[in-house]
C-alpha cells in the first residue's frame, strides 16, 4: 500500500496539552492534486490573512487607477509582450492535471548540526551547509560549537554570528561549548545561543570535559533560562550526565542516541520524571555496522554504527526519542586534524576522520519509514518541529512551510548537490518523498532542485526579537520535556508542480552582506540559471 493510499483524506486528531495551536482538518481537491496541510491552525490562519491583505491591496489599487488606469495598464503589459516577441515561453513538461499527492509541512528544524565556519571552510561553510539545509526542507539550524577557534566566550560567539550573518540562507542559532573554564562566563551569553553543549566523550581537547567537578560547576547555573544542557555522551559517561542534571535539577538533553542500553536508560530516567530528552540520528535507523563492509573507511562516524540489535532497540522505542537530528558533519576526534563535514577525498584517504553529511538525506529517508508503517507522519513533525521547538524554546518562523511530493519515488545519487562533502553513506538507496518547495518567511526558499535565496538572508533567531515560543508545561519552575506523542495534520490544496527530475541544482547568486549581529541583511537571489558550485 503506498503512502497516499494510506493518508486518509480528512484527519481528525485531539490536541495535546503540551502542543501549542491545535490542527484542524480541511480537504481539497483542484486539477487532481490533493494537499495534506500538517500545519497547526495559527500558520494557516496566517496564510489566509496575508492572502486577504493580497486581495485588498490590489482592490485598492484598481480604485486608485481607475477604469481608464486598469485599461491603460492592460494595453502596456501587451506592448511590453510585442517588444520581447510574445508570451513567454510555457513548460511543455509540467503536467496540470496529475493524481500526485502533495503534503504542507511547517518548516523543519535540525538542532544538530556542524557548520565547518570558522575553521574548515573548504569541507563546509554556512551559504552550503544551510542550502543543503533548504533542500532538504530544513529551515532552521542550530549549529555546533566545536569550530576552529571553538565556540567558547564572547569573541568567538561574536566571530560565528557575524560569519552566519554573511553568509546562512535559511534561520539558526549558535551553540555555545562548555569548557573547563568557562562556566563562570557561559550564563551572560546564555541568551544569544541555543543551548549550553558539554562534550563528555572525546572531541576537541578544548572542549573535552572529563573532570566530573567541573560538570557540577556547569550545570547549574550556565543556563538561567528554560533551555537544556546539551550533552555528547555515551553509555556510562550518559548515566553520569543523568545524574549530574538530576543533583542540579537542571533539564539535560541526550545528543546522537544510538545504543540500545542508552535508549532503555533513558526511558527509565523518564519513568522516574527526570527532565531528560533525546535525539537520534538517521544514519543509526537507516545503516548499522554491517553496511561498514560497503562503505569501508568511508562507515566512519560518532557515534560508531551500531548493532542490528541496538538499531531494532531505537525503533522499538520511538515514543521516548523527542528528536531527529542529522548531526550533518558529526564531530572531529582527532586532535589537530581537520573538522568535518568531511569531503571525499578526506573519507577515502588513509586516516579517515569520522563524519556524515544528512541535510539533503534526513527527510526522503523518514518518509520512506512512514511509506513503510514504521513512522508516521505524526511522529516525523513532531520529531523534527513541534518537539525541537518547545525544547529549545525556539521562536515560530511566521510564514514558514514546506511542500513534498509524496509519490516521488528516486534513488539517492552517489553525490548530493549542495553540501560540500559531495558524498553520501545512503547513496543507492531507494527512497520515496521529495521535497519540491520550500517557503522561508514569506519567501520562496527552494523549489524544484533549486535554491534561491542569498547568503545573508537567514536571521539568528535568538537576535531576533520572537515573535512566539513554545511555553513550558511548568509554572514557577524548570521546564518538563516528556516525550510527547500528539499530532497537528489538516489537508489544504495547492497547484501542481512540475514531475520533471531537476538536471542540475540551482543557487541564488551569492551577495555581499555586511555583517550585523542584530539584523542580518537579506536578499533574494536573481538568477535562477547558476549551477551547483557554492560561492561565499
Amino acid at each position: 500500500m503506498s503512502l497516499r493510499e494510506k493518508l486518509p483524506r480528512r484527519i481528525h486528531l485531539t490536541r495535546h496539552m503540551q502542543h501549542g495551536p491545535r490542527a484542524s482538518s480541511v480537504s481539497r481537491i483542484e486539477d487532481g492534486v490533493e494537499l495534506c496541510d500538517f500545519r497547526c491552525e495559527e500558520d494557516q490562519e496566517e496564510e489566509k490573512e496575508e492572502e486577504e491583505r493580497k486581495k485588498s491591496l490590489i482592490k485598492r489599487r484598481r480604485s486608485l487607477l481607475g477604469i481608464d488606469g486598469v485599461k491603460n495598464f492592460v494595453s502596456a503589459s501587451f506592448d511590453a509582450l510585442r517588444l520581447i516577441g510574445g508570451a513567454p515561453d510555457l513548460k511543455t513538461h509540467v503536467d496540470c492535471v496529475t493524481s500526485r499527492r502533495i503534503v504542507k509541512l511547517p518548516g523543519l528544524i535540525d538542532i544538530h548540526v556542524h557548520v565547518r565556519e570558522p575553521g574548515a571552510t573548504h569541507k563546509e561553510d554556512w551559504a552550503s551547509c544551510t542550502a543543503a539545509a533548504l533542500a532538504g526542507g530544513v529551515t532552521l539550524i542550530c549549529a555546533m560549537p566545536n569550530t576552529q577557534p571553538p565556540v567558547t566566550d564572547l569573541d568567538t560567539l561574536t566571530l560565528s554570528k557575524e560569519l552566519a550573518s554573511r553568509g546562512a540562507r535559511c534561520d539558526y542559532a549558535i551553540f555555545m561549548g562548555a569548557s573547563s573554564d568557562n562556566y563562570n562566563t557561559a550564563p551572560e551569553l546564555a541568551p544569544r545561543s541555543a543551548a549550553l553543549k558539554m562534550y563528555l566523550n572525546e572531541t576537541f581537547t578544548t572542549l573535552k570535559l572529563d573532570d566530573t567537578t567541573v560538570w557540577l560547576k556547569v550545570t547549574p547555573g550556565v543556563l538561567a533560562s528554560a533551555h537544556p544542557v546539551c550533552v555528547h555522551a555515551e553509555a556510562r559517561t550518559m548515566a553520569a550526565a543523568l545524574m549530574t542534571a538530576s543533583l542540579a535539577s537542571r533539564p539535560i538533553h541526550v545528543c546522537h542516541v544510538a545504543r540500545k542500553e542508552e535508549i532503555l536508560l533513558i526511558r527509565a530516567a523518564k519513568a522516574k520524571g527526570m527532565q531528560v530528552t533525546c535525539e537520534v540520528c538517521p544514519h543509526h535507523l537507516f545503516l548499522t555496522c554491517d553496511n561498514l563492509e560497503q562503505l569501508g573507511q568511508k562507515g566512519e562516524v560518532r557515534p560508531c554504527l551500531v548493532t542490528s540489535e541496538d538499531q531494532q532497540a531505537l525503533w522499538d522505542n520511538l515514543d521516548i526519542i523527542d528528536c531527529f537530528a542529522t548531526d550533518h558533519g558529526n564531530l572531529d576526534f582527532l586532535i589537530n586534524s581537520a573538522n568535518a563535514p568531511h569531503t571525499l577525498e578526506e573519507k577515502t584517504g588513509a586516516k579517515a576522520p569520522p563524519g556524515f553529511p544528512g541535510l539533503e538525506t534526513m527527510l526522503p529517508l523518514l518518509l520512506t519509514a512512514v511509506t513503510q508503517g514504521r513512522l508516521s507522519m505524526e511522529d516525523l513533525i513532531n520529531k523534527l518541529h513541534h518537539n525541537p521547538r518547545r525544547i529549545f524554546q525556539l521562536p515560530r518562523q511566521p510564514r514558514t512551510h514546506i511542500e513534498i511530493d509524496l509519490d516521488a519515488q528516486w534513488t539517492i545519487p552517489e553525490a548530493l548537490p549542495f553540501s560540500k562533502a559531495q558524498w553520501t553513506p545512503f547513496a543507492g538507496m531507494k527512497v520515496t518523498g521529495r521535497v519540491q518547495r520550500v517557503v522561508l518567511r514569506g519567501e520562496v526558499a527552494y523549489v524544484d532542485g533549486q535554491v534561491l535565496l542569498s547568503p545573508g538572508f537567514g536571521e539568528d533567531i535568538r537576535e531576533a526579537q520572537p515573535l512566539t515560543t513554545a511555553s513550558s508545561s511548568v509554572t514557577g519552575g524548570p521546564p518538563v520535556f516528556p516525550s510527547p506523542l500528539c499530532t497537528h495534520p489538516s489537508t489544504i490544496t495547492l497547484p501542481p508542480h512540475s514531475q520533471h527530475t531537476p538536471a542540475e541544482p540551482v543557487l541564488a547568486t551569492p551577495t555581499t552582506v555586511t555583517p550585523s549581529l542584530s539584523s542580518p541583511s537579506r536578499k533574494v537571489g536573481q538568477s535562477l540559471h547558476q549551477t551547483s558550485g557554492i560561492k561565499s
